[in-house]
């Protein structure tokens, strides 16, 4: 056994985290700066990739955690063009919308910071189970680069993913329901011809059922164009033979690269991210924003306030199972009525058939920029289906 291997795995930690995406490097970072001792395993080569994401996200999303402006940065928008079924569009424009991230090169700064805060990260570390001693978790086992290693840790973080094995492991109940998971499919497009300052997004039940279709430009001749559908749909049909269609339609001579399908849980918050001492953060903890399926902001968020009630657990006289009982709620104080919110207004939306959304944008597009308001939006919104007032009002009466 090499001696340095042995040193790194036969140490106990106060954190382990389990995962190198934007929830489980931010909890690292986090929680080593409070003080712990802190080792993250990756069980991918290089953390940031495959980048199963869109790339977009919102300029306070991100605000806090990186600087905003980088080489992880790669493209900045300041227009949206929603297309309806019927081709018509809706667009709007702003000073700035949002950012087209390089997720290779943003996840790799996020890694950074917690090495620079004290953690350590350890990649091609597939974790394979929970180690338990008289049914408390104590550790993890860890299969690294062939051999396989049991580390100690007082807490464990799983930002695994939407297939995260360690909230299964846990007891934690973590079940989507079909409708509620999104199948999601994103390529890399080159030789492309576009509004580098737009993105676009396609709606309707034959171009993304059950959700929609993007397009993140990162220049004028290269995109990230992705689709995300419900799990009911992709029994029929899956989300590859959706975007392949929407490519020979709109982009027939456009060369695609790195195809990376995955899957997003679009459904209610969980009712517990704890059990004992572990704790769920990011897509592992579903904390996702249901109504678009975006993530990114939400796992940075997660990650911060996993790494620093980690921190906090371990200086607190109380028992860490207790002490991490917090999480949850300062989740829930923080985004869970939101969440529930666009949970329900995910669903009211999805009932939109296409006649109603190709009315919507008619009726919006003859209403004059300036003029534009959110009630005059939700008016227009109700005149294509009145029985969307019925679902809205339950949403904001449950909010």
């Amino acid at each position: 056994m090499n001696r340095s291997h042995y040193k790194l795995f036969h140490q106990k930690y106060n954190v382990i985290v389990v995962g190198g995406g934007p929830a489980g490097t931010t909890a690292a970072k986090y929680a080593a700066k409070s003080g712990a001792k802190v080792i993250l395993f990756e069980r991918d080569p290089v953390i940031g990739i495959p980048a199963r994401c869109g790339e977009g996200v919102s300029k306070r999303g991100i605000k806090g955690f990186v600087p905003l402006k980088g080489p992880w940065i790669v493209n900045r928008l300041n227009q949206v063009e929603l297309i309806a079924p019927d081709g018509n569009s809706i667009k709007l424009e702003t000073s700035l919308i949002g950012y087209v991230l390089d997720r290779t090169k943003f996840d790799k700064v996020l890694g950074d910071y917690a090495e620079a805060a004290g953690a350590r990260i350890v990649t091609e570390a597939d974790v394979t189970n929970l180690i338990k001693n008289n049914g408390r978790v104590t550790g993890v086992r860890v299969n690294y680069k062939g051999s396989d290693y049991e580390v100690s840790g007082d807490i464990i973080i799983g930002a695994d993913g939407v297939e995260s094995r360690v909230g299964r492991w846990a007891g934690i109940k973590t079940m989507t329901k079909l409708d509620n998971m999104e199948s999601a499919l994103k390529i890399n497009a080159t030789n492309i011809k576009i509004n580098p300052a737009a993105c676009l997004f396609y709606f309707g039940r034959e171009v993304a059922p059950g959700g929609y279709l993007w397009v993140f430009p990162k220049d004028a001749h290269h995109a990230n164009i992705g689709i995300g559908i419900s799990g009911n749909y992709s029994r029929e049909k899956p989300a590859k033979y959706y975007l392949e269609r929407f490519m020979g339609k709109y982009f027939p001579h456009v060369e695609w690269t790195n195809v990376v399908a995955g899957g997003v849980p679009c459904n209610p918050p969980l009712k517990q991210l704890t059990m004992d001492n572990v704790m769920l953060s990011g897509d592992a903890g579903h904390q996702v924003n249901p109504l678009t399926g975006a993530g990114i902001a939400n796992a940075l968020q997660a990650g911060k306030f996993a790494g620093e009630i980690a921190g906090e657990a371990l200086r607190s006289p109380d028992p860490i199972d207790s002490s991490l009982k917090m999480y949850t709620k300062r989740w829930y104080r923080a985004r869970g009525k939101h969440h529930k919110s666009n949970t329900r207004l995910k669903n009211a939306v999805n009932k939109l058939d296409d006649d109603k959304l190709n009315e919507l944008a008619r009726l919006m597009n003859k209403i004059p920029r300036n003029e534009w308001s959110f009630l005059k939006i939700f008016l227009l919104a109700i005149r294509s289906s009145p029985d969307l007032i019925i679902d809205c009002m339950k949403v904001f009466r449950k909010s």
